[in-house]
């Protein structure tokens, strides 16, 4: 994958804010990516809103023998609960790339930081390239909470699409987190095979021992990620660069959270994300659905079982998929995934006596 990256301009006001944003709705020809996060810097906190769109959408024109030049224009604005618009950042942009673009992977990616109170916000972006007629809108939410001194808090969670990219053609500082260089992935979507890459800060830790703890779970609410680390004493704030391994996950929507605890202070965020890719046909025989049934009811819970009879034909498999995946994960991926279409991994009686389920799956 290659990139461009471009900026829109810094609006700076000496006003309180951060964030948290619905998600997006898209419309227009252009392939438009939008997101929205809210941190905390020496001068206060600030939103950020990054866009990310293929560079071959837009017109280029030629100048002299080596150089392409492009122009779009985003325009940005903010709208209070009463409809009165409060901020607006626009301006028209130009790059230049030394070569034709047709990748249709190749992307401009743009950023807008500004702060404003807090409160909730109608956001509308929209798009324009210049010498075409392709154009994009998306229309979200932010919530603008207040970072509180003394406060145990989070920022957003900043999804990644590219780390420390090796293209040289933009200002690294704009994208620089965590002593890193960080592509945003606007669309929360993770290719097949990719780990989840993401940034989140940890603020008001007060120098006092804590812990943090990553967790993915997906629609039913099943964990299958968890990690935990525990920090001594020696930081006031804190900052992570992270990749998770998605491997033996089917594509569909996932959500991922952070919890950080000093004592009795708790402080959470969490995202939603998609782990993109064809949708795998998860299916049960009527016989494989009584057996897992019979599994539920001897070596889970009632409720899990109970819960299990409500869901459709359809979703049973990925519901017993989870349901182990976050208690046995082995048993997950070596019986349930292949009975339902997912893998193709066998499970010998030795592995079954072990995890004491040997009784019921040779009925």
């Amino acid at each position: 994958m290659r990139t461009l990256i471009l900026f829109i301009f810094f609006a700076f006001f000496p006003l309180q804010a951060t964030a948290e944003e619905g998600r997006v709705s898209l419309e227009g020809s252009l392939a438009l990516g939008v997101d929205a996060c809210s941190f905390r810097g020496d001068d206060g906190p600030y939103e950020e809103v990054v866009i990310r769109f293929p560079a071959a959408q837009l017109a280029f024109e030629t100048r002299g023998d080596s150089l392409f030049v492009a122009r779009y224009v985003p325009s940005l604005e903010l709208f209070d609960e009463n409809g009165n618009s409060v901020k607006r950042i626009e301006g028209e942009r130009v790059f230049s790339s030394a070569e034709r673009i047709d990748d249709p992977e190749h992307f401009v990616y743009d950023i807008a930081r500004f702060q404003v109170p807090a409160g909730y916000y109608h956001a509308v972006l929209e798009v324009k390239a210049v010498g075409n007629d392709r154009q994009g809108r998306a229309v979200f939410s932010i919530e603008v909470p207040e970072f509180k001194t003394g406060q145990l808090a989070f920022s957003d969670l900043f999804f990644v699409s590219e780390i420390d990219p090796s293209s040289q053609n933009f200002e690294a500082e704009s994208f620089l987190k965590g002593g890193h260089v960080l592509l945003p992935s606007p669309e929360r979507e993770v290719g097949g095979g990719a780990p989840l890459r993401f940034y989140v800060e940890l603020y008001e830790i007060g120098r006092l021992a804590h812990s943090v703890r990553f967790q993915i779970r997906d629609r039913f609410g099943y964990v299958v990620f968890d990690h935990r680390r525990e920090f001594p004493t020696y930081r006031g704030d804190a900052k992570f660069v992270e990749g998770i391994p998605l491997r033996g996950l089917p594509p569909g929507t996932y959500t991922l959270s952070v919890e950080a605890r000093i004592g009795d202070q708790i402080a959470r965020t969490q995202r939603d994300f998609r782990i993109a890719g064809s949708p795998v046909e998860l299916s049960l025989t009527a016989q494989q659905q009584v057996l897992m049934e019979k599994i539920l009811e001897r070596f889970s819970t009632p409720e899990a079982a109970q819960e299990y009879a409500k869901i459709d034909a359809g979703e049973r498999a990925v519901f017993m998929y989870g349901h182990y995946f976050e208690r046995v994960p082995l048993f997950a991926q070596a019986y349930i995934a292949p009975v339902a279409g997912l893998g193709n991994r066998e499970m010998g009686m030795t592995m079954l006596r072990a995890i004491g389920l040997e009784e019921t799956l040779k009925k």
